[in-house]
Formats: structure tokens, sequence, C-alpha cells
């Protein structure tokens, strides 16, 4: 009887151990098996459930590095210069005068239409970083 008792305890045991560690089934065997000893192999098998948590672990720390390489590439293409704009390049600006939207124009055919006359720095330009009208004494390209 006491023989009965001590194996169904140590059957109880192996499952409960092998549980833990993520091996239920190991537990349930060798404690059905071998009684005590059973319960002994089982506590020395490797734990898969600290393992199955490291492995995850490693896998979004991997993934947290992705993004953040990533991430900082995309920083990086965004902080390098602009190219030189090609030789003979000039900019053009919309310009407007009375109400009436002028157009596009060079900025040199802005400088000359100031100096004759027909603009003055209180008209307006598009400036398309702001998305609105501005002064053409704002403009940076005007000083």
């Amino acid at each position: 009887m006491e023989f009965l008792l001590i194996f169904i305890v140590s059957v109880v045991i192996g499952c409960l151990i092998g549980s833990a560690k993520g091996r239920f089934a190991s537990g349930l065997i060798w404690s059905v098996l071998l009684g005590p000893l059973g319960v002994l192999i089982v506590l020395c098998l490797p734990n898969l459930t600290k393992q199955k948590e490291e492995e995850e672990r490693k896998k979004q720390f991997a993934l947290q590095l992705q993004i953040q390489q990533a991430q900082l590439q995309t920083l990086n293409q965004m902080q390098r210069p602009a190219p030189p704009p090609p030789p003979g390049y000039e900019p053009k600006l919309r310009a407007a005068s009375n109400g009436q939207d002028l157009g596009e124009m060079t900025v040199t055919a802005i400088k000359l239409m100031i100096k004759s006359g027909k603009l003055s720095h209180q008209d307006y330009y598009f400036d398309a970083g702001a998305n609105d009208w501005m002064q053409l004494e704002c403009c940076p390209d005007l000083i």
C-alpha cells in the first residue's frame, strides 16, 4: 500500500514538475516508469519554458533593433543636403499683384519687374513650404 501511495505521489509530482518546465508528457512518462527516480530525472531535464521565453525575447530584441536601424537610416536620408541644382537652373516663383495671379516667373524676371516698378515688395508670391501667399519682401531668393 505504501508503495502505491509513493508511486502515485511520484507521478503527481513528476507531472507538476514536468508541466512547470514545459515537459508535462516527459514528467508523466518518467515518473510512471521509474517512480521517485523518474521525478529526479524530470528535475534534471532542461526547462523548455525558459528557453522559449529567451528565444521570444531575442526575437523581440532583433525586431526592435531592425526598426531602430530603419528609423536611423530614414533620419540619415532626411539629413542629407539636397543635391545642388543643375547648371543654368533658376528657381521660379508664382507671383501675384493686385489680386491677380501672374503665374510662374524666374527670380531674375521678378527682380527686373520690381526694379521697373511693375511689382513691389508688398506684392505676393506663393510659398510652397508654407502653403500660403507671402509678400515678396519675405522671399529669401529675392534678398
